[in-house]
């Protein structure tokens, strides 16, 4: 057997000149920002308290500058998530909640567009000077704040904290059997880091073409009927199972992952991270490095010095 190029194919001319990215630039330490995250466990293993201890430390490492929260029992379960979230940007589980928050996330983008456009204004002032006489651009420069009502120039303000495209992130809690599971969110698995493109170039956007979004769904099971669809689960980025007492559902696990992780490594981490109560294991499809792949509760590695990967 030998290999040989075509040379149709080949060459640097037939290479694309600009690779896409849309991923939030991050610590090597981290998970890949946007994610798909799922939580799986059943019923009072921690998945809300998990959930809220990794979005402390998301929004410590100022990852999101907008986090929504889809949750029919948000009264409850506010005291997790509070800290973050507006009133405005919490949605009951009905058909259309997913649509909303996205509608929100491509409003923000809008507001970036509009500060990029007075920010290339500025800039082109700052280097070209002004003609005072330019009645009409003055009004244009007015109407984007460049020119204040003093007739001072100056520089616009983002909304934000960081200069960057805006990072949001939906938290889906308890949504199972509701009406917000469906085609909205299998199709938001699959585009959820193409969201809210941005059309104005700038170096303010790192590189990304646009906002994206982050999800994170707490379930109390990997797999039923009416459930997360296997398009979905076959996305996830980011994997946290509970103590799983059903061998079948493990093995459907990790048929469906087996593309990412070899099976006996992840049992092998599975039988490492769970040894009591509330413990999970973290499976990383996309580490920024190998050691990264396996975590116990999030806060430890494992790390699988025999794994054949």
């Amino acid at each position: 057997m030998k290999i040989e190029k075509v040379k149709k194919f080949c060459g640097p001319d037939k290479e694309p000149k600009k690779s896409v990215s849309n991923n939030y630039n991050t610590r090597i330490d981290d998970l890949v920002h946007p994610l798909l995250m799922l939580n799986v466990g059943v019923r009072n293993t921690g998945k809300s308290y998990l959930c809220a201890t990794m979005l402390n430390q998301f929004m410590a490492d100022k990852i999101y500058d907008r986090v929504y929260v889809i949750c029919p029992t948000w009264v409850s379960n506010k005291c997790y998530y509070e800290q973050y979230v507006n009133e405005e940007d919490v949605f009951e589980p009905v058909k259309g909640a997913i649509l909303s928050v996205e509608e929100k996330v491509k409003m923000d983008c809008e507001e970036w567009e509009d500060f990029l456009t007075a920010l290339i204004e500025y800039e082109r002032i700052k280097k070209e000077g002004i003609n005072w006489e330019d009645v009409e651009r003055l009004f244009y420069l007015y109407e984007l704040g460049v020119i204040d009502d003093e007739g001072e120039i100056q520089r616009p303000k983002w909304k934000y904290d960081i200069e960057r495209p805006p990072q949001s992130l939906v938290i889906l809690d308890d949504v199972l059997g509701s009406k917000a599971i469906g085609q909205e969110l299998t199709r938001l698995s699959t585009l959820s880091r193409h969201i809210a493109p941005i059309s104005i170039d700038h170096k303010l956007n790192q590189g990304r073409t646009a906002c994206g979004l982050s999800v994170i769904i707490n379930s109390q099971t990997y797999r039923m009927v009416g459930g997360l669809g296997r398009a979905l689960r076959e996305n996830i980025t980011v994997l946290n199972t509970f103590e799983n007492k059903s061998p079948k559902m493990l093995k459907c696990m990790v048929e469906e992952l087996c593309s990412c992780v070899a099976e006996e490594d992840f049992y092998k981490a599975y039988e490492k991270a769970i040894t009591k109560k509330f413990d999970c294991l973290a499976v990383d499809f996309f580490p920024k490095e190998p050691k990264y792949r396996f975590r116990r509760c999030m806060k430890e590695l494992i790390i699988l010095e025999d794994s054949k990967n």
